[in-house]
């Protein structure tokens, strides 16, 4: 996996700031596995998101504080959650569960999947494409059984952290979603490096390739000395 550091945050913010979410996370993924952006664009969405809560991990650590407004009173409520509690990747060939009385062989869509999916406005391809031989799109009760049992048998699809509000005591559940959360965290990284950048330039008069090649220690030291 390549290192998430400020030399890659600075590329994936340049070729990615105005893509969607979706492709955003292509991005990302491509970039940390070193595939191409189709190979990325191919990989089981429960797979992405694994590569890149590990990315997250190795970069920022394993705990993520999070923040969420209580849905009963309103009362703003903080937690902490450790990513690393957080379940692998079902297996690439699939997961047999029971859907609609039988069992099926489910399989975690792809990026491209979805994104076929949302072009075309038509939701029974990504039924064929998680359930392929065994599907039945035409059949709602048949989409509603697969979704229930996405969530068993792809755990990642929808990770969801559990708060007790502080206020009122009401139990609730928010939703994580890795690639939003890891895309503002690449922003912090590309925004402390450009205006480090910036301060060094005008100092010095050094190109930016010059402030990049010292090391994030050296660069603090001359920091420090114009703050003097």
């Amino acid at each position: 996996m390549l290192a998430l550091d400020e030399h890659v945050a600075l590329a994936l913010i340049e070729q990615g700031s105005r893509l969607a979410p979706l492709d955003q996370a292509v991005l990302l993924a491509a970039t940390l596995d070193g595939v191409s952006a189709a190979a990325a664009a191919d990989m089981p969405v429960d797979r992405r998101d694994r590569l890149l809560i590990d990315a997250r991990m190795a970069t920022f650590g394993r705990q993520i504080g999070f923040f969420a407004r209580c849905p009963h009173c309103g009362e703003g409520n903080e937690a902490d959650f450790d990513l690393g509690a957080l379940p692998e990747a079902a297996p690439a060939q699939g997961v047999a569960a029971r859907v609609g009385g039988r069992e099926v062989l489910l399989r975690a869509p792809t990026s491209a999947a979805i994104a076929r999916a949302v072009l075309a406005a038509r939701p029974d391809l990504l039924i064929d494409e998680i359930a392929g031989g065994d599907a039945d799109p035409d059949d709602p009760e048949w989409r509603e059984a697969v979704e229930r049992a996405l969530a068993g048998a792809f755990p990642l699809l929808d990770i969801r952290f559990e708060l007790t509000c502080s206020g009122c005591e009401t139990m609730f559940d928010t939703r994580f979603d890795i690639v939003p959360w890891l895309w503002r965290e690449i922003e912090s990284i590309a925004a402390r490096t450009i205006d480090t950048v910036d301060r060094l330039a005008r100092a010095y008069g050094w190109t930016e390739r010059e402030i990049l090649a010292l090391s994030p220690a050296r660069r603090g030291l001359y920091l420090a000395k114009l703050a003097s």
